[in-house]
């Protein structure tokens, strides 16, 4: 089994949101759903010009070659530019800086495009459309975050989020991979629907997603993939089978 550690750096500012109060607002965890749909780019039949508001996610399970774990945010002093690593210390936070930013829209509300001609009722009549303010918190250009890829590694360039932003990705390959079981710290934030059905949740924390649970800081049992990349060691929780055969059989 082919695993890699990808660290990726968004070039644009990026749009993720976990739950909407009166601004949308991200976390520290971007769940993997987008990242399978990034790192399986080049695969026919998975990307469709058009194809309604239903997903296919089911259909697709089994097309994917490569598996993505879900993506974390991490306060760092380097990101990924020209393919290639930079360090820029506390630079990067100082003057940069890699915190969510407030942005702010304003849009026509849909239920309110009557208003822009005039009532039939009331002809000699106009009404004002009004724009709708909001806000999204946003990842600014630069932030940086990491995830792993089972059975290959994707593109150097990847686009995820809501806006498709495009990302740089860097790609390093754990050496001396083992797949065992027991308990376990995973080296990564963990989609729990995504686990083998014999994975226990032990603890950690859970961030509820539009499109799952996200676990972090998680300690787990069950079985998992053990492998190193120079003296640092990672952990890898092993996705259900059933789910993702091509990539487990890879």
């Amino acid at each position: 089994m082919k695993i890699f550690k990808a660290t990726a750096t968004i070039h644009d500012f990026f749009t993720t949101v976990a739950r909407e109060l009166k601004i949308g607002v991200p976390t520290r965890v971007i769940g993997n759903t987008t990242l399978l749909y990034a790192v399986n780019l080049s695969l026919d039949g998975i990307h469709r010009v058009v194809s309604g508001s239903t997903p296919h996610y089911e259909e697709d399970w089994g097309k994917f070659r490569v598996y993505a774990t879900a993506g974390i945010f991490e306060e760092q002093g380097f990101a990924i530019i020209s393919n290639s690593k930079h360090d820029f210390g506390n630079e990067l936070q100082h003057k940069f800086g890699t915190s969510p930013v407030k942005i702010t829209y304003n849009s026509v509300d849909s239920t309110e495009l009557i208003s822009m001609e005039r009532s039939i009722f009331h002809r000699k009549e106009d009404k004002l459309n009004f724009p709708k303010l909001g806000a999204y918190l946003c990842y600014p250009p630069l932030a940086t975050f990491s995830f792993f890829t089972l059975g290959g590694k994707g593109n150097s360039i990847i686009r995820v989020g809501k806006k498709s932003p495009p990302t740089r990705v860097v790609y390093e390959e754990l050496q001396e991979v083992q797949l065992t079981s027991g308990k376990f710290e995973p080296s990564h934030a963990v989609q729990l629907a995504d686990l083998s059905p014999e994975t226990k949740v032990l603890e950690g924390n859970i961030i509820v997603l539009p499109n799952g649970l996200v676990l972090s800081n998680g300690k787990l049992e069950g079985p998992y993939f053990d492998g190193r990349i120079g003296r640092r060691k990672y952990k890898v929780a092993k996705p259900n089978e059933h789910l993702f055969p091509r990539i487990l059989n890879s």
